[in-house]
């Protein structure tokens, strides 16, 4: 097979896939969550929380979630965010964003990024999850996010689109979720801030598989 066959045949492997999301996305069936979302715990583990209330409209307009929770937790001198933003079906229009699409918006500028192993020792299990290093001016602050799709953890987008086409084919639900942790910190530093949104994701997860759909 030549270079031009080759490209040939990739874009139509590409474009099959498209048609395959495509049909996915039309003739996916909602799917509940196991629990509303809002009852998702103010204490997780050593962390006690405060209800961050509703986004504002124009958020909601773009984030065209089923349904969300946003939490902002402290222990001692240590302070973090959670959100949970869940999809009972996604179409065209609807369907998750990816927080790298969004973060370097508003004067943020991405500093490193990385795509690491996260132990859940509560569960004896490791997921994948991505870490981004952001600043603005002097303020920094660390994100970090991966999918869920039906208990199945993920941080490539690729692969979700993937396993997204599989489970509606399979089974014809085309349900996900968004979940996402931020810590602010300061200095040249992120160990800590790393430290703090690992513990705070590795307490969650196991409270999450309480709501989100197997």
């Amino acid at each position: 097979m030549n270079r031009g066959d080759a490209r040939y045949y990739s874009v139509l492997a590409l474009l099959a896939v498209a048609a395959m999301i495509s049909v996915a996305i039309r003739y996916g069936k909602a799917v509940p969550l196991k629990k509303d979302l809002r009852e998702f715990p103010l204490q997780v583990g050593t962390w006690r929380g405060v209800d961050g209330g509703d986004l504002p409209e124009s958020v909601q307009q773009v984030l065209k979630a089923t349904a969300y929770v946003s939490r902002y937790y402290g222990r001692d001198a240590e302070r973090a965010s959670l959100f949970v933003g869940y999809y009972g079906e996604q179409r065209a229009g609807e369907s998750m964003h990816s927080p790298k699409n969004c973060l370097p918006g508003g004067g943020w500028e991405v500093m490193d990024s990385r795509r690491v192993p996260m132990a859940i020792p509560a569960m004896n299990k490791t997921i994948e999850v991505n870490y981004y290093w952001l600043q603005k001016d002097q303020a920094k602050q660390l994100v970090l996010y991966w999918y869920d799709t039906h208990g199945r953890a993920f941080a490539n987008e690729y692969e979700g689109k993937l396993i997204l086409v599989w489970e509606a084919l399979r089974t014809g639900k085309t349900d996900g979720a968004l979940i996402r942790v931020v810590v602010p910190y300061v200095g040249a530093s992120s160990a800590g801030a790393e430290a703090t949104a690992t513990d705070l994701a590795r307490q969650a997860y196991p409270l999450l598989r309480e709501y989100l759909p197997d």
